[in-house]
C-alpha cells in the first residue's frame, strides 16, 4: 500500500491511496499525472479569491497547536529547573513516629486534603512515617507522591481504573500484595512500591526523577527509553512530585528527630508490619 502526498501554494491535498492489488500501475502513474496536471493549472491560475479567509482559518486551526506547544515549552522549562534539585543522602532521612513528627505530617496532610478528620490524618501521618522506616525512603517522597496522586483522598478512582491514596492498578496491587481498597495496604503498598522503582535505578544519577515517572509511566518505559519517557503527562508528574517533595523539604521542620539508621531485626520487621497493614 503506498502514500502519496501533494503539496501545493501552502496546503495539502487528502492524501491518495493506491492499492497495488486494485489498481495496476500504469493506472496508478495515470492518475498521479492527472492530478499533477490539474494542480498545475492550480498554481499558474494564481492565488485563490479572498485569501484573508484561508489565513483566518489556517490561524484558527494552528491557534490550539501553538499554545499545546506553548505549555510544553513552560513545562519543559520548569523540569530543567526542578530536576536539579534532590535532597542529600535523602534515602536515608528515617524519621521516627514520635508524637512531633506524626503532628507534624498529620497537618501536611488535612493541608493537602481539608475534609479530612483529625483522626484519620493522625492515623495516616503514623502510617506513613512507619512505611517509610519500614522500607527505608524519605517519608517526603511518600508524601509528595501520594498528594500528587490523590490529594490524599482514600477511595479516589481514576477514569484509568487507579485506587486510592496512591493510586495503585489492580495488576500492581495484586503483585505488592496489597488490597487497594483498604487505605492502610494501599498506602502500604504505594511505599514498597516507590522503594522497588527508587532500588531500582539506584546506579543512575538521577534515580529519584526516573523512580517518580516509573511510578506514573511504568518501569518498562522507563528502561525501554532509557530515562524519563517523552510523554507530557510523565513530565510534568515528574516536576509536580519534585516541586511537592521540595516544599515538604522546607514545611516540616524535624531535622532534630533524623537518625541514619534504624536498627533491624526479626523483631523489628514484625512491629513494623504491625503497623504498616
Amino acid at each position: 500500500m503506498t502514500w502519496i502526498a501533494y503539496h501545493c501554494d501552502h496546503a495539502i491535498i487528502p492524501h491518495m491511496m493506491i492499492k497495488k492489488a486494485a489498481i495496476p500501475m500504469p493506472q496508478a502513474r495515470r492518475a498521479r499525472g492527472d492530478m499533477l496536471e490539474r494542480l498545475t493549472e492550480r498554481e499558474f491560475a494564481g492565488p485563490p479569491p479572498f485569501p484573508q479567509q484561508g489565513l483566518a482559518a489556517d490561524a484558527r486551526t494552528r491557534l490550539p497547536q501553538m499554545r499545546q506547544y506553548l505549555v510544553m515549552l513552560v513545562a519543559a522549562a520548569a523540569f530543567g529547573f526542578s530536576i536539579g534539585w534532590v535532597p542529600a543522602r535523602a534515602a536515608e532521612r528515617i524519621v521516627p513516629a514520635t508524637r512531633r513528627a506524626v503532628a507534624a505530617y498529620a497537618r501536611v496532610l488535612q493541608h493537602a486534603n481539608p475534609a479530612m478528620p483529625n483522626w484519620q490524618s493522625t492515623s495516616l501521618a503514623r502510617r506513613v512515617l512507619n512505611n517509610a522506616a519500614r522500607w527505608r525512603i524519605d517519608p517526603n517522597i511518600l508524601v509528595a507522591i501520594v498528594t500528587v496522586e490523590s490529594s490524599w483522598h482514600t477511595h479516589a478512582v481514576s477514569s484509568a481504573g487507579a485506587v486510592g491514596l496512591g493510586q495503585l492498578m489492580p495488576g500492581t496491587a495484586a503483585a505488592l500484595g496489597v488490597n487497594p481498597n483498604d487505605p492502610a495496604q494501599n498506602l502500604a503498598g504505594a511505599a514498597k512500591y516507590l522503594s522497588d522503582l527508587v532500588r531500582k535505578f539506584k546506579h543512575h544519577p538521577n534515580h529519584y526523577e526516573l523512580a517518580f515517572a516509573a511510578y506514573n509511566a511504568g518501569p518498562k518505559a522507563v528502561s525501554e527509553y532509557g530515562g524519563i519517557p517523552p510523554y507530557y503527562e510523565t513530565q510534568h508528574y515528574v516536576v509536580k512530585v519534585l516541586r511537592a517533595w521540595e516544599r515538604l523539604q522546607r514545611t516540616i521542620h524535624v531535622a532534630a528527630l533524623l537518625r541514619p539508621v534504624i536498627p533491624r531485626g526479626i523483631d523489628v520487621d514484625y512491629w513494623l508490619d504491625a503497623e504498616t497493614h
